[in-house]
């Protein structure tokens, strides 16, 4: 059995052109669940307090210009 794994902290609005980055548009659908309960699988909650806060956001913005690429299995 082979597993692949990746993670990007802070990335939530999914691939573009072949990778996951995390820039500034990343913010907005943070922003808009700040103050909002969330399960621990919630892609907001960068933190994984189970709430989406401005540290969600400060935590993301720590990453904005890292990428992960998209790989495709065989």
């Amino acid at each position: 059995m082979v597993l692949y794994i990746g993670h990007l902290c802070g990335e939530v609005t999914g691939p573009s052109d072949g990778s996951f980055t995390v820039s500034f548009a990343d913010i907005s659908p943070i922003r808009a669940a700040v103050g909002q309960d969330v399960p621990s699988s919630s892609i907001l909650d960068i933190n994984k307090d189970g709430l989406v806060s401005f540290a969600d956001i400060t935590a993301m913005r720590s990453n904005v210009g890292t990428q992960l690429p998209s790989i495709t299995v065989q």
